[in-house]
């Protein structure tokens, strides 16, 4: 039982040293927010609204979605052209 201890370690410590690909809930929240033009909080009492930001908030923590994705869309803007290259790279894995 001596090994335990030390596997029980070294495991945990090669999962604490893996960086998470996927955006987490607050991550995806901000982008669904930005992605939708929200930036007000008043504008998600819009029920129209408020489905589109959580539909895409549900999207990017299902599918899951990849920080690549969401930098893209930070630099250039254009949603639907990250998505597509977010695409591409989901069907080369």
């Amino acid at each position: 039982m001596p090994w335990r201890a030390p596997l029980t370690l070294a495991i945990l410590g090669s999962l604490c040293a893996c960086e998470r690909k996927a955006p987490g809930p607050k991550e995806c929240l901000q982008f669904a927010n930005r992605v939708t033009g929200v930036t007000h909080p008043a504008q998600l009492e819009i029920p129209a609204v408020r489905e589109q930001v959580d539909d895409l908030t549900r999207r990017c923590l299902t599918t899951p979605y990849d920080r690549e994705l969401l930098r893209c869309f930070e630099v250039t803007g254009r949603f639907h052209a990250c998505q597509l290259a977010f695409e591409y790279r989901r069907r080369l894995k």
